[in-house]
């Protein structure tokens, strides 16, 4: 699986599990709050999994570029 897959899983879960809530836990709340912070969690490591992955490959992304400014 590559980065970018990796990218949308990781914006797409705290959604996913939203949605499992809504359609089919929603008379349980502790395990719809285990459930997002779960996702949360989940979401948030593999996020610093690829951060670092990226890291280690000096890899350069620019997240502002005006002109000769960077």
């Amino acid at each position: 699986m590559n980065s970018e897959n990796i990218a949308w899983a990781i914006l797409l879960m705290p959604l996913l599990a939203a949605v499992i809530i809504a359609l089919f836990t929603q008379r349980d709340g502790k395990f719809s709050a285990q459930l997002s912070i779960a996702a949360i969690v989940i979401a948030f490591l593999v996020s610093l999994i690829i951060f670092f992955t990226i890291e280690a490959h000096e890899i350069s992304i620019p997240w502002l570029s005006v002109g000769a400014l960077r």
